[in-house]
């Protein structure tokens, strides 16, 4: 009798340890899911960006962030871009970025504020660029500007939003910004491959 209370309470223990573990393990996988997903390009010759600044910095210096860590990305923290929810890669050899997040409201602020500025760019000798791409069959809508002053001896410059959203999707925002003679962003393979590559996502 005291055997059978004894293997009883023993297998009451193990059950009570393998129900708390399934839990703790349904509370570690539940949070997981809720971190934001990340796609990794599949771009031949790009590398991952290391930002090199935490949640901290960015919550202590919102508003100047495109002043004291980057002009581009700071200004899109600035504009509620959120730290672990956006991908940034760069070719090993050029100056041409490419970031992305899976929120198409990152990118139509960006758009708003490039049109509020479109006659600014225009007097200073920009190109204003806008247009849809249609890829993989989804519609990505993007505005940007290229620098039209080819006397300067510079290098031209360009600067490109892509936004594309589903009514179902919260969409996807992605940006590019660099040195690049290509004029057209549906010229620019890396543009493309990487627009192919979120297209599901819109």
């Amino acid at each position: 009798m005291y055997l059978k209370l004894k293997n009883l309470c023993l297998i009451a223990l193990v059950s009570a340890i393998v129900i708390i573990a399934g839990c703790t393990l349904s509370e570690k996988t539940g949070k997981q899911k809720a971190q934001p997903e990340t796609l990794s390009p599949v771009i031949p010759g790009w590398v991952k960006v290391s930002i090199g600044i935490d949640a901290e910095y960015i919550s202590s210096n919102l508003g100047n962030l495109s002043e004291l860590y980057d002009e581009f990305v700071g200004g899109l923290f600035d504009e509620g871009l959120l730290i672990d929810h956006f991908y940034w890669i760069k070719p090993v050899y050029g100056n041409e970025n490419l970031l992305w997040t899976f929120d198409a409201h990152i990118g139509l602020q960006r758009k708003k504020s490039f049109t509020e500025l479109k006659d600014e760019f225009t007097n200073s000798g920009y190109d204003i660029i806008n247009g849809t791409l249609d890829i993989a069959g989804s519609e990505w809508h993007y505005f940007g500007y290229s620098t039209a002053m080819p006397a300067s001896g510079s290098p031209d410059f360009r600067s490109y939003v892509f936004v594309c959203r589903s009514e179902t999707s919260q969409g996807v925002s992605a940006f590019y910004w660099g040195n690049s003679g290509i004029n057209l962003p549906q010229n620019n393979s890396s543009i493309i491959q990487l627009l192919t590559l979120l297209s599901s996502r819109c």
